[in-house]
């Protein structure tokens, strides 16, 4: 479960009282830590704050925190992410910019496939690790026909498009 509050927003950082009753779950949580509405463009004073609020979902003994953060031109800001992670050790942290999608589909001796993967497919391979994405959001040139590792980009706010690598194998390699 990813717990945040202001869903209307994107979902933001929870206040105190809800990680307070939210830490009494008996099933894996992990808390958004996002500061403000709006881009992912974070300040010095954000970093901070983003800090503190790790260290509370530390406190109350969640199993992670969610974060993501971008440069100006909607890239992801490595700089900014490796500073969350380092202070987040000891939980796991979640960015979707380090998600892989690996698909099982049938194909022949050549790789290529019995059909095609879509973003229909990527999307369901996304929910299953925890990341609800539209299909609308997922940008592809066209539909992969061939085993083999490829990239697409997801759309998850008006700013922010991070690349995802989608390997594809065949059933046979996955048995």
């Amino acid at each position: 479960i990813e717990l945040c509050s202001s869903l209307i927003h994107g979902g933001l950082t929870p206040e105190v009282n809800l990680m307070k009753h939210a830490s009494h779950a008996e099933i894996p949580v992990r808390v958004m830590i996002r500061p403000k509405r709006g881009n992912f463009h974070y300040s010095s004073r954000d970093l901070r704050q983003m800090k503190n609020d790790i260290d509370r979902a530390r406190s109350f003994g969640f199993e992670g925190v969610v974060f993501g953060a971008t440069l100006v031109n909607g890239e992801i800001d490595q700089t900014f992410l490796e500073k969350l992670v380092k202070h987040a050790l000891g939980l796991k942290e979640t960015a979707m910019s380090d998600v892989v999608c690996t698909i099982t589909a049938n194909a022949g001796e050549e790789g290529k496939l019995y059909g095609s993967v879509s973003p229909a497919d990527i999307a369901e391979n996304l929910l299953a690790q925890g990341f609800e994405v539209e299909k609308r959001d997922i940008n592809m040139p066209e539909a992969i026909r061939n085993i083999g590792e490829y990239e697409v980009t997801v759309s998850l706010y008006a700013e922010v498009v991070v690349t995802v690598k989608v390997i594809v194998i065949a059933a046979t390699e996955a048995e």
